[in-house]
């Protein structure tokens, strides 16, 4: 299987994916950045993600409310003082 180079074949081939691989895909790159964040919540969600077989319908529902709360909860300190580390937060968060 050729790699994936650009932006547009690694868009095509998440949108080739079902849902479930996607959480999978999206799971193991927060896992990945995770570090760049302070946010305990997103590892939570991550490894809910990550693991959607023993995950119940609830349990994926809230982990997606978790992380959009995480995401607001980021964003409102990600423009202060233009600190960095705040801003990845933010980005770890949309990407759970």
């Amino acid at each position: 299987m050729p790699g994936i180079t650009n932006d547009t074949e690694f868009r095509k081939a998440l949108d080739g994916l079902d849902a479930k691989r996607q959480r999978q895909v999206a799971a193991c790159f927060v896992e990945n950045v995770i570090a760049l964040c302070s946010d305990e919540r997103l590892a939570r969600v991550a490894a809910v993600a990550g693991n959607s077989d023993a995950a119940s319908d609830s349990a994926l529902a809230e982990a997606l409310k978790t992380a959009r709360a995480a995401t607001i909860d980021c964003h409102t300190r990600c423009g202060s003082e233009g600190d960095w580390s705040e801003q990845a937060g933010y980005f770890v968060a949309r990407a759970a």
